[in-house]
């Protein structure tokens, strides 16, 4: 697909290339009107930072609220952690969705541990506090000797939190993203890689 033949020219193939594409094809199906997007990547697929990161999924949503209340707000920072909660639930579905899924997405449960008595109370009254705003998702804590059984850690061990979480492959689920893609929308989809963008000019009449 040349690109004076594409509606939509996206650059790089990562995370956000791959929704970028996604949302763009899915409603303009929806509308029964479907854009050809030409996607131009520099190296191969995902080979930029979306292939390196860690995959960690919901990290210490009790210390982002905690974060985003003195600056947005009590309600507004369980509306943002809430919508930072929904990503598991909807890239979980997701996978399940697409016809090869090589993300290996895995529902985890995500401890943090505490080596002094101090951080532990700073710990537990951030997801007290972060209880009473989002009750619907659960923290659970223990206190040092609940922890060292709980979880068989060593004696230094003060206290603990725990919670639902999960894992991806990021590069997995990105490449499964474009395979899927590639697939259901084969003649509106077009990637080059290895392909550099040296310029980028407005057509005549654009703002």
């Amino acid at each position: 697909m040349p690109s004076d033949q594409a509606e939509v020219i996206i650059i790089g193939s990562g995370i956000a290339a791959a929704a970028a594409a996604y949302s763009i094809l899915v409603e303009t199906r929806r509308v029964n009107n479907l854009r050809r997007i030409l996607v131009i990547e520099s190296r191969e697929m995902c080979g930029g930072g979306t292939g390196r990161g860690n995959g960690v999924l919901n990290c210490s949503p009790h210390e982002m609220f905690y974060r985003l209340r003195s600056t947005i707000g009590l309600h507004r920072a369980a509306a943002l952690v809430r919508f930072q909660l929904a990503h598991i639930k909807v890239l979980r579905e997701l996978c399940q969705g697409m016809d090869q899924d090589n993300a290996e997405f895995r529902e985890r449960e995500m401890v943090e541990f505490y080596l002094t008595e101090r951080d532990r109370k700073i710990a537990f009254a951030k997801a007290h506090l972060f209880a009473q705003w989002v009750p619907e998702f659960k923290i659970a804590t223990f206190k040092r000797d609940e922890a060292r059984e709980r979880f068989n850690v060593s004696q230094v061990v003060q206290g603990a939190l725990s919670y639902d979480s999960a894992t991806i492959w990021p590069f997995g689920f990105v490449n499964s993203v474009w395979h899927h893609l590639l697939r259901t929308y084969k003649q509106f989809l077009h990637i080059m890689t290895h392909t550099n963008v040296v310029s980028i000019d407005s057509l005549k009449g654009d703002p």
